[in-house]
């Protein structure tokens, strides 16, 4: 067994002893479902998917944002430019970034409206990371950088199971907000709203209030169809922000990720290309990788020859490398027997090894290539 031969073999056990490592039975289990995050298309208790359809029933277009929010007037071109109302859910595990922040402050400006429903006085499941002091205070500075209101724990807890949280005692200049809890009928919770040009800011802070277990309450879905109507103007859209909740593009590939058995096919594939790359090359010789020339630059007809010794057959390699060879010289190639500057053994020798290519014969692939260099640097 040659040098090549055993590597290629060590390879592949390596590859497939990998693969039994990952994939073997009992290794790989799924992951522990997390809590379904609250996002529009979601018929969870967590989800919205309720709400969306209600919104649809009564006229009103409705849409998820897939994207940042820099990016959705782009992503939603029909969206009209005022009268929209935007859903956002806090905490988000995607973090926002300040291009979303200044482009929040202008769309609100132009006489849009913000709802922001945050886990504040409740903690549903899937807001559970939101628990620890470190998320908890991560939560805050979102909802006070996307919303101007600088919310703290109340000295006195609200109520039975809820933390309690008011906003900070507000200087001269701070954003003015007011409490409209009781405005449309019975909330569900503290809920404040502000003003912001001409568009408006609402903070409902019990996150579980308009999702799909929230609106069985009786008086839930009365309510929430009332604040829509407050804050949207007509023909506005009404557009969740999913993209925060892990939804679009990266969340099918997180997902393909964590199915066992995509992971499968992939390590099958692997073992398959790892297999091919490393044992389809014959056991011959490698070629030479001497300098060719006076400038210390190896020859192009090298370089395509090692290419092509990796992913065709020497026979094939070589009539490819002939081809190469007699477009470079075009009408020149005619000429070659009458060259002084050309041996006559070097002429032969291409004679017989196109021959030999012609046939299917040709093996060695260094020497023919040493030919082909040797005649074109004669004739420069």
């Amino acid at each position: 067994m040659n040098g090549e031969t055993g590597r290629t073999i060590a390879l592949a056990l390596a590859a497939l002893a990998l693969y039994a490592a990952l994939f073997g039975a009992g290794r790989l289990s799924p992951a522990p479902a997390a809590a379904p995050r609250p996002a529009s298309s979601v018929t969870a208790a967590s989800g919205y998917s309720a709400l969306t359809a209600g919104l649809r029933a009564g006229g009103i277009q409705v849409s998820a944002a897939q994207v940042s929010l820099d990016r959705l007037s782009r992503a939603s071109p029909v969206m009209p430019p005022r009268g929209n109302l935007l859903v956002l859910t806090l905490p988000a595990v995607r973090p926002y970034r300040s291009e979303e922040w200044a482009w929040l402050d202008r769309w609100l400006r132009a006489g849009n409206a913000l709802l922001v429903v945050a886990a504040l006085e409740d903690a549903p499941p899937w807001a559970a990371s939101a628990a620890t002091a470190a998320s908890r205070g991560s939560l805050l500075f979102d909802l006070a950088t996307l919303t101007g209101l600088d919310f703290e724990a109340a000295t006195a807890p609200a109520g039975p199971g809820r933390d309690g949280y008011t906003l900070r005692l507000q200087n001269p200049g701070d954003p003015l907000a007011v409490r409209i809890d009781d405005l449309l009928g019975p909330a569900p919770g503290p809920v404040w709203l502000r003003t912001v040009g001409d568009g408006r800011i609402v903070v409902l802070t019990v996150a579980g209030a308009l999702s799909n277990a929230g609106l069985q309450q009786l008086a839930t879905p009365l309510w929430a169809a009332r604040l829509v109507t407050l804050l949207r103007l007509a023909p506005g859209h009404v557009v969740f922000d999913d993209f925060h909740q892990g939804q679009g593009g990266a969340a099918v590939v997180q997902g393909l990720l964590q199915d066992p058995r995509w992971l499968g096919t992939f390590g099958v594939l692997l073992v398959a290309w790892l297999v091919w790359v490393f044992g389809a090359r014959p056991p011959a010789a490698a070629l030479d990788n001497r300098l060719d020339d006076e400038r210390g630059e190896r020859a192009p007809d090298w370089q395509t020859a090692r290419f092509l010794r990796r992913v065709v057959a020497a026979p094939e390699a070589a009539r490819r490398l002939l081809q190469l060879f007699d477009r470079r010289l075009g009408p020149r190639i005619v000429a070659l027997d009458g060259d002084a500057r050309i041996p006559r053994a070097a002429l032969e020798s291409l004679a017989a090894q196109r021959a030999a290519a012609d046939a299917g014969a040709l093996r060695d692939l260094g020497e023919l290539q040493r030919v082909l260099s040797s005649i074109e640097r004669r004739i420069r």
